[in-house]
């Protein structure tokens, strides 16, 4: 984990950074010497990774912030086209409402129309 790696990069670089004296007058063997060069590069690139790691989380919070965007943005829209479909609906409702008004007030003239015609007829 970024803890882990964070923690041990630390140790690691606080050991490097201590001065190493002389190799001839402190008395380190070639295999000590060896090992404080192979500490020295693993802290070296750790401390590269490390780095790696702190952008790549940087990033993943960017990427989390426009996610929910994104979604925020998409619910929006989603409301939106919901409230022009209502609007639609009514309107078109309201249209066939209208038109069968009129068809039923036609259909009562002709009725009416007709039944003047059978008692003009009859009389």
């Amino acid at each position: 984990s970024v803890e882990e790696l964070q923690k041990k990069n630390e140790t690691l670089s606080q050991a490097a950074k201590k001065p190493a004296p002389a190799a001839e007058s402190s008395g380190m063997s070639k295999a000590e010497r060896e090992e404080l060069l192979q500490l020295r590069k693993e802290v070296a690139e750790y401390e590269v990774e490390f780095r790696s790691l702190k952008n790549q989380d940087i990033t993943i919070r960017k990427l989390e912030a426009r996610i929910q965007e994104i979604q925020q943005g998409g619910e929006e829209e989603f409301t939106k086209k919901l409230e022009k479909a209502k609007e639609e609906l009514l309107e078109t409702e309201g249209r066939r409402t209208a038109e069968a008004l009129e068809r039923e007030a036609a259909m009562e003239r002709k009725v009416q129309s007709l039944e003047l015609q059978l008692k003009a007829e009859m009389a």
